[in-house]
């Protein structure tokens, strides 16, 4: 299933820069987690503590929503490092931005022990939950930012 949408990715001429566009933002997002502190970039989460509204997509946007996703899922298992839930999420909600959608990328923390914490990332466009929502997981939200569109 994935080297298929890799192949209809690589054949199919208008889903390639839109690769090319998702590889240079999962690059520089990974860039800035990596490197930069977060006190300066931060602002690329959007407006803290807010929502977008739950409203239901048009089918054709719920398919380009769709579609932006498998092509963020898709090349960030191709990348050379190892891809993170945040800058997923980051560059997903940076595509959806960019498409005129509005979205909201959510931070949780579950504590796996009591030494151990987890935090994972993931984001919402209208009712449609994108990448990183695990639903059978309880994650605690500690901060949610959006994007209107």
């Amino acid at each position: 299933m994935r080297h298929r949408f890799l192949g209809k990715i690589i054949c199919n001429y208008p889903l390639l820069p839109l690769a090319f566009l998702t590889l240079s933002y999962l690059t520089f997002y990974r860039f800035l987690i990596v490197w930069v502190p977060l006190k300066y970039w931060k602002r690329y989460y959007g407006i803290p503590f807010s929502e977008t509204l739950q409203t239901s997509l048009a089918a054709l946007h719920y398919r380009r929503a769709r579609k932006l996703q498998h092509v963020v899922q898709v090349v960030s298992e191709y990348v050379p490092w190892k891809s993170q839930c945040l800058d997923r999420a980051l560059t997903y909600s940076t595509l959806l931005k960019r498409e005129g959608f509005s979205s909201t990328v959510y931070i949780g923390m579950n504590k796996k022990t009591p030494q151990k914490w987890d935090a994972h990332a993931w984001v919402r466009t209208g009712t449609h939950w994108g990448i990183g929502y695990q639903p059978q997981t309880h994650y605690t939200v500690v901060g949610w930012y959006a994007w209107p569109a």
